[in-house]
C-alpha cells in the first residue's frame, strides 16, 4: 500500500512539473528584492533570439558607393558592405570608399592605395571623417575629389546632413580656401575642381557681394558637458570666413557677439588661432573646448586655439593645458565628444515627446539607450518615466539588433510590475521603447519583446508582442 502511494505521489509530481513546463499553467515566484509576486508569462514558442547582453549580428549593408570612373566623374554603384559583430556602418563605408570598387576595372577608390581611415564620428546628422597624411601627397585636388565622394556617399544615408573631412585631425584646405562641410543643399557636392579655382580667383580679385564664398562650419554646442556638433551656413569673402566662423560659434552657444580673431605663426612654426574676449565674458571650460573644436576643425592646417580673457591667456580647457604657444589641440579633448540620442518618454495624456540627450563616444547600442529611458526624463521636463518604479538597470537582460529587429529581453520582475498597467500606460510603454531603438539603431525598423527569454501573449494584456512591432510616429506629439 506504501508502495503504491509512493508511485501515485511520483507520478502527480511529473504530472505537475511537465504541466508548468508545457506553459499550460503560469508560475508565480517572490522578486526578492521588492517582495511583490511577479508572473512568467506564458511561454508560446521557443525563442531562439533571446539576447543576454548587448550584441549586434553580423548583417549585410546594402548601400549606393560613389567611385571615381575613367573620366574623373563621381559615379555610383551598389554595393553590399558586410558589417560585423562590434563594428561600425560608417567606418564600413569609408573602408570600401578606399578599397578598388568590387567587379569592377572601371572606376577607382577615391584616396591613393594606403590612405589610412583614423576615425569617423557621428551624431545628430553630422559625420565628420579624419583620413591619413598619404591623401595630401596626391595633391590638393585629390583631396578635394575624396571629399566630394565621401559626401556624396554618406548624403545618401539616412537621418545625415552634413559631412566634414579631415586629415590626421585637421581642416583641410584646396585652392587655398577652406572647404568646410558639405550638405545637401549644397552645390560642392557635384562642382568640378575648376569651380573652386574660379572661386579663388573671384576672391583675389573683388571684394563684392560676387566674392562672397558660401561655405557650411561644423560648430560645437556644449549639453550635458558633452560637445555636439551643428552645421552652420557662413557667407563672407575669404579673408573674413574666421570671423565669421567665430560670430557663428557664439550664436550657435547664445553668447554675446563679442570675441575678436587673429592668426599667428609661433616660433615653431606652428599655425595658432587665437581669439581674444573682453574679461567679463562669460567662459567656461565647456565653451572653450567647443571653441578649439570649432576653429580648428574649419580653418586649414590650424594647429592649436589660444584663448585670451580679458588679456589674459586661458590657462586650461578642462583636464588639459595649455602648450608652451598658449594653444589647446583638439586631439587633447577628444574624450569631451558626445552624439545625440533621441528619447521618447510619455507624457500625462499618453502622447510621446521626443527628447535629446548627449551620450559619451559613438556608436549608441540598445542596452545603453533603455539605460536612459530608465533614468527617466529630466526634472525641468513635464514627463512621465517610461519604467514602472522600482525597476533597475538588471532588469535589462538583453538587446540584441539582427536583420532589421532589435530583440529585447526583459527580466520576469518587470513584467510583473507592468500587469499594473492601463491602456494608455501599457501602449506609452512599449512605444517609448519602439520608437527609442527605431530611431537610434543602424537598420532598426522593428522590436521584438521577450520576457526572461521566453515569448508573451501581451505585455499587459492588451498590446500583442508575440511578433515584432514597428515604430508608431502618430503618438509622438
Amino acid at each position: 500500500m506504501n508502495n503504491r502511494l509512493r508511485v501515485l505521489s511520483a507520478l502527480l509530481c511529473l504530472v505537475f512539473l511537465l504541466t508548468a513546463l508545457s506553459g499550460c499553467m503560469q508560475v508565480t515566484f517572490e522578486d526578492s528584492a521588492s517582495g511583490a509576486p511577479a508572473v512568467l508569462p506564458r511561454p508560446t514558442r521557443a525563442a531562439a533570439n533571446a539576447p543576454v547582453g548587448d550584441s549586434f549580428a553580423r548583417y549585410r549593408l546594402r548601400t549606393t558607393i560613389y567611385y571615381y570612373n575613367a573620366e574623373g566623374s563621381l559615379t555610383s554603384t551598389l554595393r553590399l558592405i558586410d558589417v560585423g559583430q562590434g563594428q561600425d556602418r560608417f567606418v564600413r563605408i569609408v573602408e570600401a570608399l578606399l578599397e578598388a570598387p568590387y567587379l569592377s576595372s572601371s572606376l577607382s577608390p577615391i584616396a591613393p592605395e594606403g590612405t589610412r581611415l583614423i576615425g569617423v564620428e557621428s551624431s545628430g546628422g553630422v559625420v565628420t571623417v579624419d583620413l591619413g597624411a598619404e591623401l595630401l601627397a596626391a595633391g590638393e585636388e585629390a583631396v578635394w575629389k575624396a571629399r566630394a565622394a565621401i559626401a556624396r556617399t554618406f548624403l545618401e544615408q539616412g537621418g545625415v546632413t552634413a559631412v566634414n573631412m579631415l586629415i590626421e585631425g585637421q581642416a583641410v584646405e584646396a585652392a587655398g580656401l577652406p572647404l568646410g562641410a558639405l550638405t545637401k543643399q549644397d552645390g560642392a557636392v557635384s562642382a568640378g575642381y575648376d569651380q573652386l579655382l574660379a572661386e579663388r580667383r573671384r576672391s583675389e580679385e573683388s571684394s563684392d557681394e560676387s566674392a562672397r564664398l558660401n561655405r557650411v562650419a561644423v560648430v560645437y554646442v556644449p549639453e550635458d558637458g558633452l560637445l555636439l556638433p551643428e552645421a552652420a551656413e557662413l557667407h563672407a569673402l575669404a579673408a573674413d570666413l574666421p570671423e565669421a566662423l567665430l560670430s557663428a560659434f557664439l550664436t550657435a552657444n547664445g553668447l554675446p557677439d563679442a570675441g575678436s580673431f587673429s592668426l599667428e605663426i609661433t616660433p615653431a612654426g606652428r599655425r595658432v588661432a587665437r581669439v581674444r574676449f573682453p574679461g567679463d565674458f562669460p567662459m567656461d571650460p565647456s565653451i572653450a573646448a567647443a571653441l578649439v573644436f570649432t576653429m580648428a576643425r574649419f580653418l586649414p592646417a590650424v594647429g592649436g586655439v589660444a584663448i585670451d580673457l580679458g588679456g589674459e591667456p586661458l590657462p586650461a580647457v578642462g583636464p588639459a593645458p595649455c602648450g608652451e604657444d598658449q594653444a589647446f589641440a583638439p586631439g587633447d579633448l577628444t574624450q569631451l565628444l558626445g552624439s545625440e540620442a533621441r528619447l521618447y518618454f510619455p507624457r500625462a495624456d499618453g502622447t510621446l515627446a521626443e527628447t535629446r540627450r548627449a551620450l559619451p563616444g559613438f556608436g549608441l547600442t540598445g542596452r545603453a539607450l533603455l539605460a536612459q529611458l530608465l533614468e527617466g526624463p529630466d526634472a525641468t521636463q513635464e514627463l512621465e518615466p517610461v519604467f514602472p518604479e522600482g525597476a533597475r538597470e538588471s532588469d535589462l537582460l538583453g538587446v540584441r539588433v539582427e536583420e532589421g529587429i532589435a530583440h529585447v529581453n526583459l527580466s520576469a520582475s518587470l513584467y510583473g510590475a507592468c500587469q499594473s498597467f492601463d491602456a494608455a500606460r501599457e501602449r506609452a510603454f512599449a512605444y517609448a521603447i519602439i520608437n527609442t531603438l527605431v530611431a537610434n539603431l543602424d537598420s532598426v525598423t522593428q522590436v521584438q519583446f521577450y520576457i526572461s527569454g521566453d515569448f508573451a501573449d501581451t505585455l499587459a494584456g492588451r498590446i500583442s508582442i508575440l511578433a515584432p512591432l514597428m515604430a508608431d510616429p502618430g503618438l509622438v506629439r
